[in-house]
């Protein structure tokens, strides 16, 4: 885990800001919602190049 948010609302938003020193160039990135059911859509991928 890299980075992650605290539970938000309906509307609502959160940013985050985190280190990509570990990160390998080259590489995709999985991201995704934790939260019970939602990960099936709520999610996606980023390329560090």
């Amino acid at each position: 885990m890299l980075a992650y948010t605290r539970v938000i609302g309906g509307g609502e938003s959160d940013t985050i800001t985190f280190s990509t020193a570990k990160l390998k160039k080259g590489e995709d990135y999985t991201f995704f919602c934790s939260f019970p059911g939602h990960w099936a859509i709520m999610r996606g991928k980023f390329f560090f190049g």
